[in-house]
């Protein structure tokens, strides 16, 4: 009984240490997945996506962020085309309703170890809106 507690307790930090390696290169991998598709975007417009459209150069997509310009290079190209029909209908995405891409959880985005960033949160900010 002495030999398998003995063997538990040096069994479980190791594989609580290879979980963490694993979310660390999940990390890694998206990060990179990220700056191959803002460079595939750069490389389609000669400029990379503003952080944010100012409503004044584009009323069209107004506080539209560069995470929703790079959809279509990041394998969302359904959820991109659903955001641009959003802007077309209401260009603010925070009027009520909000725009559904808005409160759509991206998974590349999403860091492994916080687990709010895999289910739409309410933002108190915006009127308890989905974000």
């Amino acid at each position: 009984m002495l030999v398998v507690s003995i063997l538990m307790s040096l069994l479980v930090p190791a594989v609580q240490e290879a979980r963490g390696s694993a979310r660390r290169i999940e990390c890694r991998n998206k990060l990179r997945q990220i700056g191959l598709a803002l460079h595939e975007f750069e490389a389609t417009y000669h400029q990379f996506p503003e952080g944010k459209v100012d409503w004044r150069k584009n009323p069209k997509r107004a506080e539209m962020s560069w995470m929703v310009a790079i959809l279509p290079y990041c394998e969302q190209a359904t959820l991109w085309q659903e955001s641009m029909n959003a802007f077309d209908f209401i260009p603010s995405p925070y009027l009520n309703p909000p725009h559904r891409g808005l409160a759509q959880p991206v998974p590349l985005y999403a860091c492994p170890d916080d687990s709010r960033a895999f289910a739409a949160q309410s933002a108190p900010t915006l009127n308890g809106a989905l974000v």
